[in-house]
């Protein structure tokens, strides 16, 4: 018999309407999982493939939640993923005498998980990144090479399911984008160009990365010089998220790109999670005024606010026209909340250690 809880939730979808579901893209949901098990009995082989796909799901979205999983004093191992599975869906279910076929979306429950990182007082992050576009060039052999050459684009697309946090664009082929920014300019820093091929895109931040072969007398060994460079448009600076030289030895030689690539992409999701770091240790407070005429703005601003992971709770201090109080409780420092404030797109401002939001943008 297929596992009681799985059961339950297939059950449940079925009579769930669509809009309760969880959102596709949301970071705690897997879609177009595909799944396919062989054995001697079918029902064996679906309960087999369907329990090892929501284990392998849900210890991949606790590495991607949680700040430092190497070091986590909890063993994640012997948790139950079942018992934080919100729903799952099932289909193009294909069921022969010894085979099992499917495609699954997984699910799991956003706020049983929270809670349970606020138990264990694990550092966690969930912010979803801006979009970034990724700007990479590599000299190994004394030629600069672009994106578009050794299936770099490929290879950082085959990447883009790993987490629903990083948010990435890559530079498509066309001729302008040589026009606009060259590799030395991905080398050099040049801003000025980069902000050109940001505006091309309609995009404010992106990150550089450029890797080359240097030969070192001392040791006489080749090392990788890799550098990964986050830039800001608005705020026009420029922030080291990784920069060390790398012996040709760490690599098996296979193919140095593509694990050039995987190292970037884990040092540039580190960077993010860090930068977006929920301590659930200490709670703190704060009192902002909104700057709204109506309740439904009001409720509005409250449940961005609320949905925030950094954010306990919320309540109304005040309600008058045009000018309301809202008091904020939110785990962390004030610089943490202020920062993810702003990454989540709310309209608020900080004066005079004063906070004020307004609706518009919202």
């Amino acid at each position: 018999m297929i596992n009681k809880k799985i059961l339950i939730y297939i059950i449940f979808i079925l009579f769930t309407s669509p809009s309760l579901l969880a959102d596709s893209n949301s970071i705690y949901s897997f879609t177009n999982v595909h799944a396919e098990n062989e054995s001697s009995n079918s029902l064996m082989a679906k309960e087999l493939i369907i329990k090892e796909i929501i284990d392998n799901k849900f210890k991949l979205l606790l590495s991607n939640l949680t700040v430092d999983f190497n070091k986590s004093i909890i063993n994640f191992d012997e948790i139950e993923s079942e018992d934080f599975l919100k729903n799952l869906i099932i289909e193009n279910e294909i069921i022969t005498d010894k085979k099992y076929i499917a495609d699954l979306e997984i699910h799991y429950n956003k706020k049983k998980i929270i809670n349970f990182y606020k138990k264990n007082n694990i550092l966690f992050s969930d912010s979803v990144s801006p979009n970034f576009l990724i700007l990479p060039t590599y000299n190994f052999d004394g030629s600069y090479i672009l994106w578009e050459k050794d299936n770099w684009k490929k290879i950082w697309n085959n990447l883009d399911n790993r987490n629903n946090q990083l948010i990435f664009t890559l530079p498509n082929l066309d001729n302008i984008n040589k026009i606009l920014l060259s590799s030395m300019d991905i080398f050099e820093l040049n801003t000025i160009n980069i902000e050109k091929i940001l505006n091309y895109y309609n995009l404010q931040n992106s990150i550089l990365l450029s890797a080359s072969k240097e030969y070192n007398l001392n040791d006489n060994d080749i090392y990788i010089n890799l550098l990964i460079t986050y830039y800001n448009k608005d705020g026009g600076n420029l922030e080291n998220i990784f920069s060390s030289k790398i012996n040709i030895n760490y690599f098996t030689n296979k193919n140095i790109l593509q694990e050039l690539t995987l190292l970037s992409y884990e040092n540039i999701f580190n960077w993010w999670k860090n930068k977006t770091i929920t301590r659930f240790n200490k709670i703190n407070n704060m009192i902002c005024r909104i700057y709204v005429n109506d309740i439904k703005k009001l409720n509005h601003i409250k449940n961005k606010i609320s949905s925030i992971s950094h954010v306990n709770n919320t309540s109304i201090r005040s309600l008058n026209y045009n000018n309301s109080f809202i008091e904020i409780f939110y785990f962390g420092t004030k610089e943490d909340i202020k920062n993810i404030f702003i990454l989540s797109k709310l309209n608020i401002n900080f004066k005079d250690d004063k906070c004020l939001i307004s609706h518009e943008s919202i």
